[in-house]
């Protein structure tokens, strides 16, 4: 069980980063982001996506096994 819960995680949370990627210039539009913080916003963003899987896998291992707490 916690082989498929991290696999398939991984696979879902790495989808979901790629597709922040490339969508966050239509993200930050969307949530009316200033100009004038546009640009390190972008960077920010997809910081956050990029970690969004190691994040999981973490979270994942760490609630799922007692050796990893």
């Amino acid at each position: 069980v916690l082989a498929n819960t991290v696999l398939s995680g991984m696979l879902v949370c790495c989808v979901i980063a790629g597709l922040g990627m490339a969508l966050t210039p239509q993200i930050l539009q969307a949530l009316e982001v200033p100009a004038q913080i546009h640009e390190i916003t972008v960077m920010y963003l997809r910081i956050t996506f990029l970690g969004a899987p190691f994040t999981f896998c973490y979270n994942a291992l760490a609630a799922g096994h007692p050796a990893c707490v």
